[in-house]
């Protein structure tokens, strides 16, 4: 190439990069929209075509940014409008709660599902409705979606306006947003498997295997061992599947609409790449590639069978993980500084050590059958369950020490209250790594009933370790058999909750973001494990330090679907984030913690309730959350 020829192509690509449709002053129709669209601000609402907004307060010019050119509304200010204020300044003057503001910034989504667009401001945007009015209009004024214009109330502040803003201003909530998507990532991978549709895994004709792609419907009552399921149920990012999943580093999905597409169900029993995304599911056919052995190490498991009697919350952390189990153990941490952190733990707390489970499985053909287990592989599917099967009720059948059982009446007896929840507490779960949730099973006690006895609710939680999904889970992270135990934590049951719900100590939604998120649900209804359609309110309380004058946001994904407003008060939410960032500093500062991750990185899965009328705040479970 001459030099001459060099210099003008160098020219010629300058000049359109900086002359390409930079910006629009008026938006004519939708192709316009379509050519400026870029990644909207929030990726949490979907699969979403998003065109950038700066309306200059002083000229009183509205700018439709290529959002594809500029990544964030500063890049235009600077680029365009030669601001020269340092980012700080930036975000002080005109995301703060001051009303002497340059620039009013916010994006304008398409969602195509229901031919609407929203305005969407930053959960950091301290905007007051003035301005929230001014920009409405606005937009409206210079652009063609008219009657198709709506406001998302996405935050607790926006939702708390609705009411003063303007007669004109048409609103969105979060439920009116996630009604119409069709798609989720649930959790995002790749993997090269058979593609597989078994629409109700209650009635397999054959069993599931390692190399499948499972294609089903609604939620799996347990966490199958496939290379990667899509189904076309929505998952909260807390629920066991998400959890599980992500532990598993597996490729989860929801998309509505693929699980029906013809030309991807006509590769049904055939290999295919699937690869869950942010932005939707790619997949297309495939050589035959299977999964190798497991190259994982061995899981030892910290195992202590020398106390013999039933230990108080007080003495949790003293006698420790590897005599009571993981759960028990944690929730002594917990009980420990519930004063500081202003929450409550279940009361009436003790644990059933190690011991007795060693002892139990001694008796009749309990060590015979699971012997057998350990030559799994050389089995059917159907053989092993009929396995463990024969094994959970040898454990149910056999005795339990009557000095245990005397022990508890005694001690149980002597509390204000008559109903517990015996739950597992194992050496295979809660840990760093392996987090085994909804693996294991717990069991009301009533001490005025005779079919919720102390032996039974004992032994269902004893033999729940050897429940079939659980027996494989460990089989996948290679965990020995050799020293695994069953502990049992006890504490009073809840039959007056007001709301229940989980708490993940980083923000999931939104990873390159500070904050927590949170899943709660009216009443006793699962968040975990819901049924089918039933919707929690899912929301990220949210902090950012750098912008000045702003501390903190609560920005709602979704609402429930069960009851009418927040489930949860403002206060509530201030309550329950206070205890929340106690119990994180408090695991940081004790180097319970990765030291490769930062402290926005570093995730807690922690259990709360409100309970009864007067809804007092409980927390009453905490482990890694393994992501």
């Amino acid at each position: 190439m001459s030099r001459s020829i060099f210099i003008i192509f160098i020219a010629f690509f300058l000049t359109s990069k900086v002359y390409a449709q930079q910006f629009l002053n008026k938006l004519e129709n939708h192709e316009q929209f379509q050519k400026l669209a870029g990644e909207p601000l929030n990726t949490n609402i979907g699969n979403l075509e998003s065109v950038k907004i700066v309306y200059d307060v002083k000229d009183k010019k509205i700018y439709f940014i290529n959002s594809r050119i500029y990544k964030y509304h500063l890049d235009f200010c600077i680029g365009y409008l030669r601001v020269q204020d340092d980012i700080e300044t930036f975000n002080t003057v005109n995301y703060g709660t001051g009303k002497q503001r340059n620039f009013l910034l916010c994006n304008v989504n398409y969602n195509q599902a229901k031919d609407q667009y929203f305005i969407d401001f930053s959960v950091f945007d301290q905007m007051n409705e003035e301005y929230i009015n001014l920009i409405y209009s606005k937009i409206d004024q210079n652009s063609f979606f008219k009657d198709k214009l709506f406001l998302f109330l996405n935050t607790e502040r926006l939702i708390g306006l609705k009411s003063t803003l303007d007669k004109t201003t048409r609103t969105l909530l979060p439920s009116d947003i996630y009604a119409n998507q069709t798609y989720q990532n649930v959790s995002n991978g790749r993997t090269i498997g058979i593609l597989r549709f078994e629409p109700n895994l209650d009635s397999l004709s054959q069993p599931l295997h390692p190399e499948d792609i499972l294609v089903t419907h609604g939620t799996p009552k347990y966490f199958p061992n496939v290379s990667g399921i899509l189904t076309d149920e929505f998952q909260t990012p807390l629920s066991h599947l998400s959890i599980l999943g992500k532990n598993r580093k597996l490729p989860i999905g929801v998309d509505k609409l693929l699980i029906n597409d013809s030309v991807f169900r006509s590769l049904n029993g055939k290999w295919i790449e699937f690869r869950v995304t942010d932005r939707g599911i790619e997949y297309k056919p495939s050589s035959p590639k299977y999964r190798t052995v497991s190259t994982l190490p061995e899981v030892p498991l910290p195992l202590d069978t020398t106390l013999k009697s039933l230990v108080a919350v007080e003495n949790f952390q003293a006698v420790g993980a590897k005599t009571i189990g993981n759960k028990a153990y944690n929730f002594g941490l917990l009980d420990a500084i519930k004063k500081e952190g202003k929450f409550e733990t279940p009361e009436s707390a003790y644990a059933i050590p190690f011991y007795f489970y060693t002892e139990h499985i001694n008796r009749g053909r309990i060590q015979e059958l699971i012997r057998l287990t350990r030559n799994y592989k050389a089995m059917s599917d159907d053989s092993l369950r009929t396995l463990l099967s024969e094994l959970r009720d040898e454990i149910k059948k056999a005795p339990v020490d009557p000095k245990l059982v005397e022990e508890l009446k005694r001690t149980l007896g002597t509390s204000e209250f008559t109903t517990f929840r015996f739950r597992s507490s194992t050496n295979a779960e809660d840990a760093k790594g392996f987090s085994g949730a909804g693996l294991y099973q717990s069991k009301t006690v009533d001490l005025n009933d005779s079919t919720k006895t102390i032996e039974k609710g004992i032994k269902g939680v004893w033999a729940s370790l050897w429940l079939y999904e659980a027996f494989m889970e460990r089989r996948f992270f290679n965990i020995s058999d050799q020293k695994l135990a069953m502990g049992v934590l006890i504490h009073r049951s809840f039959p007056e909750e007001e709301a229940n719900g989980v708490v993940i100590t980083k923000n999931v939604y939104r990873p390159n973001y500070t904050g927590i998120s949170v899943n709660v649900q009216f009443g006793d209804i699962s968040v975990v494990e819901p049924e089918e359609g039933v919707v929690c309110d899912q929301l990220v309380i949210v902090y950012e330090q750098s912008l000045s004058g702003f501390d903190r946001t609560v920005e709602y994904i979704t609402s429930s679907n069960q009851g009418e407003g927040p489930v949860l008060s403002a206060q509530e939410l201030k309550d329950l984030e206070f205890a929340v960032e106690y119990i994180k500093q408090w695991y940081w500062k004790k180097g319970m913690r990765n030291k490769r991750l930062y402290y926005e990185d570093f995730g807690l899965d922690l259990e709360f309730k409100f309970q009864g009328k007067e809804r007092k705040l409980y927390i009453k479970q905490v482990r890694y959350f393994n992501d």
